[in-house]
């Protein structure tokens, strides 16, 4: 009876079941016939490319931040070289078949010139025009050597030094047209009191969008009086009172601000001739300098380097900035035989703007060693000529890689060693791009 009970029982539950499948059935619609329905589907996601944003919600349901706009920026890269003075012996070895070739004086170091945004040094001399042509006192040479200087690398000089007066107002005026005639700006003396209230003895040129003002001055003079013309030199020191002309300082640096000069560098000639320390006077006129606006500070006269250092300032708008000074950078080239005369460097700077925020700073600073040599002092002939500038680095390696020491013998190898060992002790090892490079590769 009892097995009779659970056959009938099993028998419901069984078509209920059925039941419920067929009204189940009678609501769907078929699927159609193919492979993938008897596997899951699965949608194929191709991984992200390296750096893209992830697909993924954030955690804790935060909105990724909207990423920062890049800011708009521009650099630049100056180069200042040393004073160039015009000794008749450069000008005596240049010529060649009738023409002058300084080829040979600037071909190891132009390089450097060239590759930079703008390069400037400061030009002691003039160019009278006159077929005669002297040195101290008096300094007077061809006009091919505004050619032969150009041509070597350099767009920028300045005339302000103790020789601007050498050939007299009439030398000043000339010396200005056979360097524009050549394609080289000027900075430092003027025409006439016209010229000078127009440009107030100061240059604004445009490098890569980075507004660059540069003013020349000196603080010594030369043989000729020039009182009576005050508007051909900027001289900014009265040796009779013994005073400096501040006013007029502070009033060029605030032009060039006003003009809308992102950077001001001041050419100076100054400082205790054959002296390898600044003296105290420089170090205040620097201070005052740097504090009226002026960002670069290069420095001349002495015949000799003379440090270089960075400057944290803060300027007398309450700015804090980075300034450079170098003291001295000595003699690009000369016939100077005394100690240290033919030790210089070429400067770079690198300077950045930034055009969201109008700030503009400088980012590096390293120097080229060079040596001037007078080939006959070392007893080397057959060069093509007497007077030679040189790359330190590039000329020490070349002779002791035996690669190819060409002219280099080993009591001027030697004379160079000593050179680069002594322009470290003034200029600062730290700064020496050689160097600096060997420590960026350690690192």
């Amino acid at each position: 009876m009892n097995s009779i009970r659970n056959i009938i029982a099993v028998a419901v539950v069984f078509a209920a079941a059925v039941a419920a499948l067929i009204l189940w059935g009678a609501g769907s619609e078929k699927p159609e016939e193919s492979a993938n329905t008897l596997l899951p589907h699965i949608t194929a996601v191709p991984p992200s490319p390296a750096g893209a944003p992830s697909l993924s919600p954030p955690e804790n349901n935060e909105v990724p931040a909207t990423p920062e706009p890049e800011p708009k920026l521009a650099s630049v890269n100056l180069a200042f070289a040393g004073d160039i003075v015009m000794h008749p012996g450069l000008s005596t070895d240049a010529l060649k078949d009738g023409k002058y070739d300084y080829s040979f004086l600037f071909k190891d170091i132009s390089g450097y010139l060239r590759r930079a945004d703008s390069s400037a040094a400061t030009l002691k001399g003039t160019f009278p025009g006159e077929t005669t042509y002297t040195g101290y006192p008096l300094i007077k040479a061809p006009d091919a050597m505004a050619k032969g200087i150009k041509e070597a690398g350099v767009d920028i000089l300045s005339t302000a030094a103790k020789n601007s007066f050498d050939s007299r107002l009439h030398g000043v005026r000339r010396t200005l047209e056979v360097l524009e005639d050549a394609g080289i700006l000027t900075v430092g003396t003027s025409k006439n009191q016209e010229e000078l209230n127009a440009k107030r003895g100061m240059r604004i040129i445009d490098v890569n969008g980075i507004y660059i003002a540069y003013i020349a001055y000196t603080c010594v003079t030369g043989e000729i009086d020039y009182s009576a013309e005050p508007f051909s030199v900027n001289l900014v020191f009265d040796a009779a009172t013994g005073t400096y002309d501040y006013d007029r300082m502070e009033k060029d640096i605030d032009f060039a601000r006003e003009a809308g000069a992102d950077l001001t560098v001041v050419f100076i000639q100054w400082g205790n001739e054959y002296y390898t320390s600044a003296a105290k006077y420089q170090v205040e006129l620097s201070d005052f300098l740097f504090v009226r606006g002026a960002d670069i500070i290069i420095g001349g006269h002495p015949f000799v380097p003379q440090p270089m250092e960075m400057r944290r300032i803060t300027d007398k708008y309450g700015t804090g900035k980075t300034g450079f000074i170098c003291y001295s950078l000595g003699n690009m080239a000369s016939c100077y035989t005394d100690e240290f005369t033919n030790l210089t460097a070429i400067l770079n700077i690198n300077a950045e703007k930034n055009f969201d925020t109008g700030e503009t700073y400088i980012t590096d600073v390293a120097y080229v060693p060079l040596f001037m040599s007078d080939l006959n002092a070392y007893n080397i002939t057959g060069a093509d000529g007497r007077y030679k500038l040189w790359d330190i680095h590039a000329a020490i390696d070349d002779y002791e890689s035996e690669k190819d020491p060409g002219i280099i013998s080993e009591r001027l190898y030697e004379a160079m060693v000593k050179g680069l060992s002594d322009i470290h002790g003034i200029f600062g090892e730290e700064y020496d791009f050689a160097v600096k490079n060997t420590v960026e590769e350690l690192k």
